[in-house]
């Protein structure tokens, strides 16, 4: 499954603090052919540098030393409306918590322990 979009391949930025998950996200990523153009460690870092990134689609983590995934979409989707982002999550994944990501703006949930390919079919869906 390659994710191009026509031609373009479609860029994506990770965003875990574990640097363990980012580098299987990215791994993830790379092999269904995606180009991770960025990847942090904090909502801070995210937010300083995702204009500059300016990714396709964002994969997000829930809960981040400095902020929360669904405060830090919030932002996101205010200044860049258009944004496609996934929230990931190792919290226990109900309809309540899936409902208030979806709110905050995000376009899809995912709770943690998840296979590459279930990443993948949720990203080609958004």
């Amino acid at each position: 499954m390659d994710a191009t979009r026509g031609s373009r391949v479609v860029t994506a930025a990770v965003v875990d603090d574990y640097p363990v998950m980012r580098e299987l996200l990215r791994e993830f990523l790379r092999r269904a052919k995606f180009e991770v153009v960025g990847d942090a460690g904090t909502a801070a870092e995210l937010l300083e540098s995702y204009a500059k990134w300016d990714p396709d689609i964002l994969v997000l983590d829930i809960l981040l030393p400095d902020a929360s995934g669904l405060e830090v979409t919030k932002k996101i989707v205010a200044a860049d409306p258009k944004a496609r982002i996934v929230i990931i999550s190792g919290l226990e994944g109900d309809a309540k918590l899936t409902k208030e990501c979806l709110a905050a703006g995000a376009k899809a949930f995912l709770a943690k322990p998840f296979t590459s390919e279930e990443l993948i079919k949720v990203l080609k869906k958004i």
